[in-house]
């Protein structure tokens, strides 16, 4: 069995999504998360430091998850997963980055792309080394894969969420002239 071991957020919807995708699929999924979370039939490793309540933190308080990494690393070595998948460029793609384990994919989602690198010169060259750390990197837009670009001379495949419009066309029906009426309440007797 394949097993996918993410760095991410166990209580965001994007990290349910991802997960589950997998999970359904009959990958072994595992999540590190600094926020905990909970997810149906998937383990998840709470390394305790709420990203959310450390956002407008200062650097030196917001990077106290780093504390934790020699037990990431020992947790990851044990899962031995196929994938290692982190999931923000920032946070989670910094821990990544200093575990040395490969296959190595970082997912950028906006914030950690768009304002990150730009609130300092220590984020920017954060960034930057994650990127370099990255085996593969994934945007979900042209727009934010640019926006990588800007830190990495890596490729960033673009994955698009919903049905590629180019690709698939919705069939033409020929429709009749029939006459339609919609109803949105029940037909009940008596009803005023």
């Amino acid at each position: 069995m394949k097993t996918v071991c993410y760095l991410a957020d166990g209580s965001n919807p994007h990290t349910l999504k991802w997960c589950s995708f997998f999970k359904n699929k009959g990958y072994d999924i595992h999540v590190i998360s600094l926020n905990g979370g909970h997810m149906e039939g998937i383990k998840i490793y709470n390394f305790g430091s709420n990203v959310e309540e450390l956002k407008n933190e200062n650097i030196s308080k917001k990077t106290g998850y780093l504390g934790s990494i020699k037990q990431i690393k020992k947790l990851v070595n044990e899962i031995k997963p196929d994938i290692l998948h982190a999931q923000y460029a920032s946070s989670y793609g910094f821990i990544g980055s200093l575990l040395g384990y490969h296959p190595y994919i970082i997912s950028v989602w906006g914030t950690d792309i768009y304002d990150f690198p730009n609130n300092g010169f220590i984020q920017k060259q954060i960034i930057k080394h994650n990127f370099r750390k990255a085996d593969y990197i994934f945007s979900n837009s042209r727009d934010m894969a640019k926006e990588a670009n800007k830190y990495t001379a890596k490729h960033v495949d673009v994955t698009f969420f919903g049905v590629d419009m180019d690709r698939f066309k919705p069939m033409e029906v020929e429709k009749e002239d029939a006459f339609v009426i919609g109803i949105i309440k029940s037909l009940e007797k008596n009803m005023e």
